[in-house]
């Protein structure tokens, strides 16, 4: 048989070039698998650390055992079982944690059996209703007959307090959760102008068909009532993305009652015998769906820091009458019901305190600023002979809150 030359140099040359991959991959595997125990090493040794210091690093250490069992071999797996084994019973397996734990189901990656949160908060709010300018600057009677184009005057809006009670139950073993909110809060507003018998304030806020432009008054005052209850039905998720951020998308149903109310005098002037009385009240239901989203972030100690945006839309219903009464006359008269949708958002935010009392209990603290916005809830009729500047028609409440809190 011919035989090439060369050919047991290269058989050999290959052989060695096997035998050499062969010796390098195993040394790359044992490298690998000492660099990877190493680190395992470190990260739970500073996630103890941690966890001596107060913060909560439960779920990062039984994610890190989970992963350092799955890298060894069979028999070094049932060897590195610890010696806590007998809280199977209590903790389930992908819920485990290392034995300095001694058994305590981490409530931070356990789902922890039903509970109900109980919530009241003293809010303190500014609400701004737009469009509800009832005056403007006053313009000299010599130098003018038309009265309507001057800068308009709004209402002064003050601070007032307010209520909001929340409840919620959780299932059991389980995020999720079906709550319940309410809040009640009356707004007030105000103002008044006075000049000079030689001065014309014009009658904004009079609807009267009869009304000129020339139309004026030596006092213009208005005093503004809002009463707000606004009730909430939600369910929500606590979707716990690590052990310092949770992430909370909730659904609801949400209730809103408005009712606005305002009485204007209109005295001197054209109105010299008797003062011209305004009288405005809208009633405004509406009803439709709530989307919200709510990132919590875990600052340590109990301390933590939320924020919340949300959107609704509702269809809505509107309730309105305006009187104007001048000598005891009424000089016009106005009913007229309107619908159709409307839409609002709200943000929420605050610093958040939580005392553990026991494994299943806790006592809460909140601090926050809140903000709510409704869409075209002016529906009273303006004089339509006159030509006003656009007021805008939204309705506006942001302030402050403070909560105390309690989960059993």
């Amino acid at each position: 048989m011919a035989v090439r030359k060369g050919s047991a140099h290269h058989f050999a040359e290959t052989v060695w070039i096997e035998h050499f991959i062969a010796i390098g991959g195993n040394v790359l595997y044992r490298v690998s698998k000492c660099i990877l125990l190493s680190s395992t090493l470190f990260l739970i040794g500073a996630i103890d650390a941690q966890s001596a210091e107060g913060e909560p690093a439960q779920f990062l250490a039984a994610k890190i055992s989970s992963s350092q069992k799955q890298s060894l071999p069979h028999s070094e797996s049932a060897q590195a079982e610890p010696a806590s084994a007998g809280c199977a019973a209590q903790v389930p397996n992908e819920c485990a944690v290392p034995a300095s734990n001694q058994c305590s189901p981490p409530p931070i990656q356990c789902p922890p059996g039903w509970r109900v949160d109980l919530r009241g908060d003293f809010i303190y709010w500014y609400s701004n209703q737009s469009g509800m300018a009832y005056t403007n600057q006053a313009q000299s009677t010599f130098s003018t007959s038309n009265f309507s184009s001057g800068t308009l005057i709004n209402p002064t809006y003050d601070w007032e307090p307010g209520v909001r009670v929340d409840a919620a139950y959780g299932f059991d073993h389980s995020y999720w959760y079906l709550g319940a909110d309410v809040i009640w809060y009356r707004g007030k507003g105000s103002g008044s102008q006075t000049t000079t018998s030689t001065n014309g304030l014009f009658p904004v806020l009079s609807f009267a068909n009869n009304s000129l432009s020339s139309d004026y008054a030596n006092y213009a005052a208005i005093n503004w009532t809002l009463y707000t209850t606004i009730f909430d039905i939600l369910a929500y998720y606590d979707w716990i993305y690590n052990s310092y951020l949770t992430l909370t998308p909730s659904l609801g149903l949400r209730n809103v009652w408005l009712t606005e109310k305002a009485t204007v005098h209109y005295q001197g002037g054209t109105y010299q015998a008797a003062p011209d009385i305004v009288n405005l009240r809208s009633n405004f239901y509406g009803i439709g769906p709530r989307l919200a989203f709510k990132p919590k972030f875990l600052l340590g100690r109990g301390f933590s820091f939320y924020a919340e945006g949300a959107g609704a839309v509702f269809g809505g219903w509107f309730d309105v009458t305006q009187s104007e009464t001048f000598l005891s006359t009424t000089r016009a008269f106005l009913k007229r019901d309107v619908s159709g949708l409307r839409w609002g958002v709200d943000a929420t935010s605050g610093l958040l305190y939580i005392y553990e009392l026991n494994s299943q209990s806790n006592i809460s603290f909140d601090l926050g600023f809140d903000f709510m916005w409704f869409n075209e809830q002016n529906e009273f009729v303006h004089g339509s002979q006159f030509t006003l500047p656009e007021q805008g028609a939204s309705l506006m409440l942001y302030g402050g809150h403070a909560a105390f809190g309690f989960r059993f």
